[in-house]
């Protein structure tokens, strides 16, 4: 990909898109209740100023970096729509998230309600991501 202000907005866009709907998909609304719940942890655990600007930002950050990865798949798998964009989201969430998830569940004995939480909110991510990265090609 071209290193142009259209790529660095179409990466900066997925990435807020990516992360937004992190705040969704953990959110009460969603599944925040039933996330903290499987993973012991309650909103006095990870609040504080402090942590909560750590946590979000680095978050952020992530993001971007998972966007601007998955803008050169999509480059090099020329996916030039919304739909192609998303397949190779698909794609990546099934050969990576997906199987890494999967392969850390059955060791650790997780839960796979909370697997079912992390690997769909990255599943999601990574469509709406990769058909934005498309279409902005």
């Amino acid at each position: 990909m071209s290193a142009d202000i259209g790529n660095f907005l179409s990466i900066l866009t997925a990435a807020i898109v990516y992360y937004l709907l992190g705040a969704f998909w953990y959110s009460p609304l969603l599944f925040g209740r039933a996330w903290m719940k499987l993973t012991g942890l309650s909103v006095e655990k990870i609040s504080g100023e402090r942590k909560v600007r750590r946590v979000y930002g680095g978050t952020l950050l992530l993001s971007f970096l998972m966007a601007f990865i998955l803008s050169h798949f999509v480059e090099l798998s020329k996916a030039y729509q919304f739909g192609s964009g998303a397949l190779v989201g698909l794609w990546c969430w099934l050969g990576f998230f997906l199987a890494l998830y999967t392969t850390l569940g059955l060791f650790q004995h997780s839960n796979w309600k909370l697997l079912a939480i992390n690997s769909g909110y990255n599943l999601v991510g990574l469509l709406l991501a990769g058909g934005i990265l498309g279409v902005w090609h």
